[in-house]
């Protein structure tokens, strides 16, 4: 635990600049002790070539170690990896296992994954449902491409009934958290669809939502 500590302190230095050689030779004892957050963060720096040789392969073994030591987060970085296509081609059942393990354990940018490939049906059957059951939960988790993809949804009625007052609840959180062209232009295009009223309620329950950190939306 002390090793992996102080590797993580040199790696993110909050004082100074990062020292990633010392972070990678502490991050490598505390691995080699079967340490799943120093396996984790190791395989970061082989995955990025990062003061080590890149070496995608070695840090994917890195991550199944640390999968295998209770790491979810892990699982998540080791599906994403093997869909950049570096580790050869990768059956999509193994991405949504991965993923899924993730998900299930709570981690909201594993769960924004998973959707994708419910809406796509790579590596599982096409499930509108789930996909935005999902969406909703990450929404719920301040993911805010999530809440763009929940707006979405409700626009499009993609697993729910169509619900422009809700499509526009969601825009007008993101709105509020981070400006961007594509949620402006969105707001824009469903305001000539609802009625004044319409818009009130929206903005009123995207407050609600925000002032009660997402438990009543």
């Amino acid at each position: 635990m002390a090793q992996f500590n102080l590797g993580k302190y040199f790696s993110e230095n909050p004082v100074g600049e990062p020292d990633h050689e010392k972070a990678v030779k502490l991050y490598k004892m505390a691995s080699d002790q079967g340490f799943p957050q120093a396996q984790h963060n190791l395989a970061g720096y082989y995955k990025r070539g990062i003061f080590v040789a890149k070496d995608v392969n070695h840090a994917a073994l890195l991550y199944r170690r640390a999968i295998k030591n209770g790491s979810e987060i892990a699982s998540f970085e080791l599906g994403r990896l093997m869909q950049t296509g570096e580790l050869g081609r990768v059956d999509d059942s193994k991405i949504f296992a991965l993923f899924k393990a993730s998900a299930d354990a709570g981690l909201v940018e594993a769960q924004n994954e998973l959707v994708v490939l419910y809406f796509s049906g790579r590596g599982v059957s096409t499930d509108g449902q789930k996909a935005f059951k999902l969406f909703q939960q990450a929404a719920h988790q301040g993911l805010i491409s999530a809440q763009f993809n929940l707006a979405t949804s409700f626009v499009r009625g993609i697993g729910v009934e169509p619900d422009m007052r809700e499509a526009m609840k969601w825009l007008l959180i993101i709105s509020k958290t981070k400006q961007d062209s594509r949620t402006n232009k969105a707001i824009e295009l469903l305001n000539q669809s609802l009625s004044k009223d319409d818009l009130q309620i929206a903005e009123l329950r995207a407050r609600q939502c925000i002032r009660t950190n997402y438990k009543e939306c």
